[in-house]
């Protein structure tokens, strides 16, 4: 999927500037358990990529589990690019949300 936003100058927001950005992400399923994604955010007015990430997922009917690689690249108030690391574990049955469930099974203990 993907966004475009576009945001005129408007002083009353605070913002001397018009804004441009395109976002994209993308996931792509390697098999039932297992995916791949991808995503990055492009500043039109900068004229650079500002943010990249990539991760890989796992499913079953029981857990789900993800890591995800993100890079923000420095800007003029950051000087410094920064790498986030992120591994994330959720248990099926314990939330109030399960999402888009893909199998018919039942995890049971």
């Amino acid at each position: 999927g993907g966004s475009y936003i576009y945001l005129t100058d408007d002083l009353e927001e605070d913002r001397a500037d018009a804004y441009s950005e395109l976002n994209l992400i993308g996931v792509y399923a390697l098999d039932n358990h297992w995916s791949l994604g991808a995503g990055t955010r492009y500043d039109f007015d900068d004229g650079r990529t500002a943010t990249a990430s990539v991760g890989v997922a796992y499913q079953n009917e029981c857990v789900r589990m993800n890591f995800r690689v993100q890079r923000e690249y420095a800007t003029s108030a950051s000087v410094e690019p920064t790498t986030n690391v992120g591994f994330t574990v959720a248990l099926h049955g314990f939330s109030v949300q399960a999402g888009g469930q893909t199998h018919s099974r039942a995890c049971r203990g």
